[in-house]
């Protein structure tokens, strides 16, 4: 079940991110990038196959094929679309730049990714009422040198 799960997520991301007319290299990656966007607004969410494949190792075969599926269609989408001679070095370099970036953090996304600022869907209790501009998120804390 959870493979034919991140199968329907594959063909939904891709469905989203799908060509268009006249499309430019560009415009390609900036599809593949609101695609992620749209994850961290919507719900606070990074990618299903992104989560899954940081436990490919312990997955059953059927899930782990579905997440490396996933991300060789997404590279080889990717690198037909922006085309030249490193097209498919660049496609997975644009693939774990997203997929990094959503792990870190909302802003980390949005410095990795470029573009508008994702909104902040936590605050901490303490902040939250005191300001309202949001502020990191529990994820980001370990980041932040002591003193």
């Amino acid at each position: 079940m959870a493979a034919a799960v991140a199968r329907r997520y594959g063909d939904r991301f891709l469905a989203s991110v799908a060509r268009r007319l006249n499309e430019t290299a560009d415009d390609a990656i900036r599809a593949y990038r609101a695609a992620f966007r749209e994850g961290l607004q919507r719900d606070g969410r990074m990618c299903l196959c992104g989560v899954l494949g940081a436990e490919a190792g312990v997955l059953s075969a059927d899930v782990a094929k579905e997440i490396l599926s996933f991300f060789r269609r997404c590279i080889d989408d990717l690198s037909q679309r922006i085309g030249g001679p490193d097209a498919e070095a660049r496609a997975l370099q644009i693939m774990a730049t997203l997929e990094g970036a959503v792990i870190l953090d909302t802003e980390a996304f949005d410095q990795a990714a470029g573009g508008p600022r994702v909104p902040q869907r936590r605050r901490t209790q303490r902040n939250a009422a005191a300001s309202a501009t949001p502020v990191k998120s529990e994820r980001m804390r370990w980041l932040e040198i002591p003193g």
